[in-house]
């Protein structure tokens, strides 16, 4: 297209052609390349400027600039014409390839030229790099052209009809990409991505350059290369040994064509740590204490962080670290450090309390450092730099243990040794120390090897022994005693005879002996004197005599002052003799030793009756002591000493220490105890009820004839014995006596048995109950619960029989007889074996075993199932033939003569009025000879030992601690019998059935009174301990006949004993009656009845104050009565199954369901009320 015209013309075919009025006699072009200074290119070629046209203006990489400024235009006017402005027009294209549009860039006026109008219009403030916005290397063409604009026309530069021309070069381009995760740590990975324009010849190399940490490429580092002609991504990695900085930058250069590549563009943070050291290097504490705060330092150094901010700088993390090995990178524990202080271009560091929580030991410490929380650490050495193991090394601490120092002979008093030679010796717990003494008391003599002192006794005082290892150590203050020079026997002089004497002895210890011992008998120094004194039924003839087969008591010093002289301390052991066999001859001694020493000092007696009497023991002139050991006598009416052979009064009793003869039965000796006891022959020691004798040791009965006199236990009295070893002499009698015994057939008594001594007979007229038939002296067969013929031709210990009552001329229905056990008494620990059988078939319980005990003496059963816990449950059944029967039928026995204990108490059975039941309530206590129930949990040996053996009375069971909360009710009927029941809350039962809380009936049977937990019926219910008022116990009965039935309150014990009401609710008629002021009355229907009474612990305040049910539904015999507070429609019977069986139509506000043909088991109840209400309850029969 052709732009200059030397016409224009302004309506064409009317205006003609005119001069021209303006035009340009100068153009340029104004150009800045790479950054540099602007360049005038002219277009005419007309000055010694550049010329435009045809120029090569060079080769540009892409980060490289080459920008159009602008331009301008110098010219002139004529004929009435007048300049106003101009433009310059230019675009960029690929050489050979014209396109694009031009893009314009306005001139303003600058100056005038001369005095002929010329003038000087231009630009140059032009900032576009035309470089930027190309991306396809090659060769460009930039066209220009330049326009002055006035009037009356607008006029081009002149290039003969075409625009300017002049051309460059794009090389080939490399951009470097956004890098990801800064900030760095030294040495780390990274990738550097880069997008490449042009051709790259094969074999390049793309190189990624790190620049300084100021972001300057002056001196760039290589970090990475990719051997590549497209682009792509570089695997870098960061330098070890860069400085810290957040302006690094990273670019991609080319060595094929040579490419330098734009940078990353944002600036990265590269964590780096300059220096870091560790300024202590050794250290040494006693265990349990610490380095003092801020002797331990460390030293960092960070250029741009701790040259240039004051204070504690948080992006540097600095902890400090100890362990066991060197390597402080593993297994080492660390705590962060606590910044000490700016110090020049370094920070400092330290750490408080360090070793205060060490054990023992050597241990390495260093400091650590990095900036943030993901860079390597960077350790310290002692003293120049990162710790290297070699040059730069870590911290030492020598925890010392706290230091301990133990007496090695231990056959002497710790502390203590001895100025007649002795020594003790010492052994520190840590080798290598030094041992050392504050004054010349003792000598000392270590052992290089084990570091064991040696410390002997030198004079008296109180040195203090030291132990010193690293500024530890640890003392033990040592007490010099003096030496003995003597020992006596002061009295008895000679032979005594007796059941127990005083003897004295005296000592003497120079400087720890003498006046005013009395004064200071517990306090140094008195106390440093150890004095025994020994006997044995051989005489010593020698100090060796001693080594064995001597007893040695100590003795205690004498307080009264008289006795102890100026030299002398006096020592005395009272009731010498006393727990030694009688009849026998002692030989005795006095010996003494100082503590720290173990020399003794034997003292013996001259036999000569004089103030200073004694000396040394040497076996000529100073001799043992003999002491005859003498009985406590019973001579029929009074106790008595026998004192070398006279009888005389003795003040008191015996006790456990004395031996005992019984030598006179004029009148039996009260209640007393013994070491041994013996009865002399043809003498008779008679227990009476109530009393006991207890002996330590044996039981000999001298008593050749038993017929004529021996050793009886009357009924109700005990025998106990101590040790489970002792060997008895001679046989005993214990006697039972029981009273109202039935022998009619329809009326048979049985009486549950124990022997309490070893080979009575069984059976037989000379057995132990001639008038029992042998086939109805029973043993019980646990696997099926029967009674059965026994075999055994004398009692068992342990185990219980039944025995019948006797029957013959002589004894009368109504018997009473006073039935004997003769035989050795049983003693020590008996063992029984039990069994319990497979519950089978379904229903079924077995583990029923009848036991008994084995003693001459009451025993516990809280003790017998203490220790036989495993084996049993805490329940024991009594039998009282308070209901007699004619055959023993085991656990299907249907009625209630058993009296029952268990954890929560115990019930006694049913007995008609007006019989007595005092003392029929089992309390704990199981008397001689009874025989008893117990429930086996497993099979195995069931075992009595002595200390179950009490001598507290109880209740044998033939006929008629802390305070427990129970109480028992009684059910008496209208034949005027009573059943009972307890209910207790008691220390460890629950509110659920537990057997060793809670006691089953055997069998509904009638006249019968229980209360319902668990859906079990309970003659004793034991509860949690935890009594609210809020608990309510269900109660039930078997009544035997219609008539009128009274419940009362036996007796209670605890909180229902003094403050707490119980009251009875009869849910049938509404009544709430409190047993403890009244009993209550009632009319009753033969049959079960349980859900009418209930046992509530609070009254209802009011009619309005108490929600009562709308329905109320309880057994009355074989009855169940439905009671509604309207009526009643309809009434829906249904099984378990849900199978309707019974359906009614009452229309009333009672109902009565009689349930006695159906099977026993659980139904539904569906009732429906007058008012639509639906009422759903379960009954059981």
């Amino acid at each position: 297209m052709k732009k200059i015209y030397l016409l224009l013309l302004v309506f064409l075919g009317l205006i003609g052609i005119s001069a021209q009025t303006i035009g340009i006699y100068e153009s340029y072009a104004i150009l800045s390349i790479n950054g540099g200074t602007d360049t005038f290119y002219d277009m005419q070629a007309s000055t010694a400027n550049p010329d435009f046209q045809g120029a090569n203006l060079g080769t540009f990489g892409s980060t490289e600039s080459l920008v159009i400024k602008g331009g301008q235009n110098k010219t002139y006017k004529n004929s009435g014409g007048n300049v106003t402005g101009g433009n310059l027009y230019y675009r960029v294209y690929q050489t050979g390839s014209p396109s694009g549009t031009f893009t314009g860039i306005n001139f303003s006026f600058i100056s005038n030229d001369g005095g002929a109008g010329n003038q000087t219009w231009g630009s140059a403030s032009g900032t576009t790099n035309i470089i930027s916005g190309l991306t396809v290397p090659g060769n460009y063409t930039i066209e220009i052209y330049t326009e002055a604009t006035g009037y009356p026309s607008t006029v081009y530069s002149s290039n003969s009809g075409n625009n300017y021309k002049a051309t460059f070069t794009l090389s080939q381009t490399i951009s470097t990409s956004s890098i990801t995760g800064s900030p760095f740590c030294l040495g780390s990975s990274i990738s550097v991505p880069y997008t490449i324009t042009g051709t790259f010849n094969s074999g390049n190399t793309f190189t990624a350059q790190l620049s300084d940490a100021s972001g300057s490429f002056a001196s760039p580092t290589n970090i990475g290369t990719l051997a590549s002609t497209s682009s792509g991504t570089i695997s870098a990695t960061l330098p070890a040994n860069s400085l810290y900085g957040t302006a690094y930058k990273i670019r991609v250069i080319s060595d094929n064509p040579s490419i330098i590549g734009t940078d990353n563009g944002a600036g990265l943070t590269i964590n780096a740590v300059g220096f870091a050291n560790l300024e202590t290097q050794s250290s040494s504490i006693c265990f349990g204490n610490n380095i003092t705060n801020g002797l331990v330092t460390g030293r960092v150094y960070i250029g741009g962080l701790t040259n240039t901010t004051t204070g504690e700088n948080t992006n540097i993390k600095v902890e400090f670290g100890y362990g066991t090995t060197t390597d402080p990178t593993t297994g080492w524990t660390w705590t962060s450090a606590n910044f000490k202080e700016d110090s020049g271009n370094d920070d400092r560091y330290t750490i408080n309390n360090f070793g205060s929580a060490l054990s023992a030991g050597t241990y390495k410490y260093t400091f650590r450092y990095r900036i943030g929380n993901t860079c390597e650490w960077k350790y310290g050495g002692y003293s120049d730099g990162f710790y290297n193991g070699t040059t730069n090394s870590l911290g030492t601490l020598t925890v010392t243990p706290t230091l301990t120092i133990t007496q090695s002979v231990t056959n002497t008093e710790a502390d203590f040794v001895c100025a007649d030679g002795s020594f003790i010796k010492y052994t520190p717990n840590v080798t290598g120390g030094t041992w050392s003494s504050d004054n010349s008391k003792v000598t000392l003599s270590t052992d290089p090897t084990t570091y064991e002192v040696t410390v002997t006794g030198v004079a008296m005082g109180t040195p203090t022994l030291t132990y010193t290892l690293n500024s530890c150590s640890a003392s033990k203050v040592i007490t010099v005693t003096p030496a003995i020079t003597f020992a006596n026997i002061q009295l008895p002089k000679g032979l005594y005879g007796g059941p127990d004497v005083t003897v004295y002895a005296q000592v003497v210890a120079p400087g720890a002996t003498g006046t005013n011992a009395g004064a200071f008998a517990n306090s140094p120094p008195h106390n440093y004197v150890v004095a025994d004194l020994g006997y044995s039924l051989d005489v010593a003839t020698s100090n060796a005599s001693f080594a064995s087969g001597w007893t040695w008591e100590s003795m205690a010093l004498n307080l009264l002052s008289s006795y102890n002289t100026t030299t002398n301390d006096e020592y005395q052991l009272d009731n010498f003799g006393l727990g030694l066999d009688d009849n026998l001859t002692y030989y005795y001694v006095s010996r003494f030793r100082m503590k720290g020493s173990t020399k003794y000092i034997y003292g013996g007696t001259d036999g000569v009756d004089s103030t200073n009497s004694g000396g040394i023991l040497d076996f000529t002139n100073y001799l043992c002591g003999i002491l005859n050991v003498q009985a406590i006598v019973w001579d029929g009416t009074k106790w008595t000493v026998r004192y070398d052979g006279v009888l005389k009064a003795f003040n008191g009793e015996p006790n456990e220490g004395y031996n005992v003869e019984i030598a006179g039965d004029t009148n039996p000796p009260p209640t007393f105890s013994a070491r041994k006891l013996t009865i002399n022959n043809g003498v008779n020691l008679v227990i009476p009820a109530l009393q006991y004798v207890k002996v330590v040791n044996a039981i000999i009965n001298n008593n050749v004839s038993p017929s004529t006199a021996t050793l009886t236990v009357k009924s109700d009295a005990n025998l106990i014995q101590v040790n489970p070893a002792a060997a008895n002499v001679g046989n005993i009698t214990a006697e039972r006596s029981v009273t109202d015994m039935n022998n009619i057939t329809t009326q048979m008594d049985y009486v549950y048995w124990s022997a309490p001594v070893s080979s009575q007979l069984t059976k037989g007229t000379s057995g132990f109950s001639p008038g029992t038939p042998s086939n109805r002296f029973f043993s019980y067969r646990e696997s099926n619960d029967r009674f059965y013929e026994t075999g055994d031709t004398t009692f068992t210990p342990g185990k219980g029989y039944a025995v019948r009552a006797e029957t013959g001329i002589d004894f009368l229905n109504g018997y009473s007889k006073t039935y004997k056990f003769t035989g050795e008494p049983n003693n020590g620990n008996i063992s029984i074996p039990i069994t319990k059988s497979p519950d089978n078939p379904v229903g079924t319980v077995h583990g029923y075993n009848l036991v008994g005990n084995p003693y001459p003496s009451n025993i516990s059963f809280d003790q017998l199932y203490s220790e036989n816990s495993g084996l049993i449950y805490n329940t024991a059944w009594f039998w009282t033939n308070a209901a007699p029967e004619q055959y023993q039928l085991g656990s299907s026995y249907s009625g209630n003569n058993y009296a029952v204990l268990n954890g929560t108490g115990g019930n006694h059975a049913t007995v008609p009025a007006g019989v007595s039941y005092n003392g029929g309530t089992p309390d704990g206590t199981i008397k001689v000879g009874q025989g008893f129930l117990v429930q086996a949990t497993g099979s195995g040996n069931l075992n009595f030992a002595n200390d179950m053996r009490i001598s507290t009375s109880g209740t044998f069971f033939q006929k008629g601690t802390a305070v427990k909360n129970r109480f028992w009710l009684k059910l008496i009927s209208p034949d005027n019998v009573i059943n009972s029941q307890l209910i207790g809350y008691i220390p460890g039962a629950t509110d659920g059935f537990e057997q060793n809380y809670d006691a089953e009936v055997f069998n509904l049977s009638s006249d019968l009174f229980y209360s319902i937990a668990d859906g079990k019926n309970l003659l004793i219910q034991g509860k949690s301990d935890a009594f609210s008022t809020d608990d309510k116990i269900q109660l039930g009965a078997n009544f035997f006949k219609n008539g009128n039935y009274t419940i009362a309150l036996d007796h209670a014990e605890g909180i229902f004993n003094t403050s707490q009401p119980i009251y009875l609710k009869d849910i049938e008629t509404g009544a709430v009656t409190d047993l403890s002021a009244k009993d209550y009355t009632f009319q009753a229907t033969k049959g079960i009845s349980e859900g009418r009474f209930q046992i509530m612990y609070k009254m209802p305040l009011s009619t309005g104050e108490v929600k009562k049910e709308n329905v109320q539904i309880y057994r009355d015999g074989n009855s169940f009565i439905i009671n509604a507070k309207q009526k009643v429609t309809d009434v829906e019977l249904y099984d378990a199954s849900g199978r309707l069986i019974l359906k009614l139509n009452p229309n009333a506000v009672e109902t009565k369901i009689d349930v006695n043909h159906f099977l026993s088991g659980v139904f539904i109840l569906k009732i429906n009320l007058l008012s639509g209400e639906i009422v759903t309850k379960k009954i059981r029969k």
